[in-house]
């Protein structure tokens, strides 16, 4: 179960305690009521999933999908979440190129 608290300053943090035992925070920084509910309500669901070591569901996929990198990167670092790897098409090109190479991948074939 997780808590909703406001600081004095007016900024919102979504606590739970996570699979390890242990207390966690996620800081949202200064929302309305219905957007830190809704996080919180994410965060419950993440976080049984995590404790029960499932696949997220479909909706709960889809709206950590289309969360900004913020939060995502929140999420990520309390274990809710893998972390986002961001790469540009080249640095992905070249990745799997040296993958390829290391693998034995003859010059022709990497040509092809």
């Amino acid at each position: 179960m997780a808590s909703i608290s406001k600081g004095p300053n007016g900024n919102v943090t979504v606590q739970f305690v996570a699979a390890d035992k242990r207390r966690r925070s996620v800081r949202l920084g200064k929302v309305n009521a219905r957007i830190a509910n809704e996080v919180k309500i994410r965060v419950e669901s993440l976080n049984a999933l995590a404790v029960a070591r499932l696949p997220l569901d479909t909706d709960t996929a889809r709206w950590v999908a289309g969360i900004g990198d913020d939060l995502a990167a929140k999420l990520a670092t309390v274990g809710l979440i893998p972390p986002r790897v961001t790469r540009t098409v080249d640095q992905f090109l070249s990745e799997w190129l040296d993958g390829k190479k290391a693998a034995g991948f003859k010059p022709t074939s990497l040509i092809a």
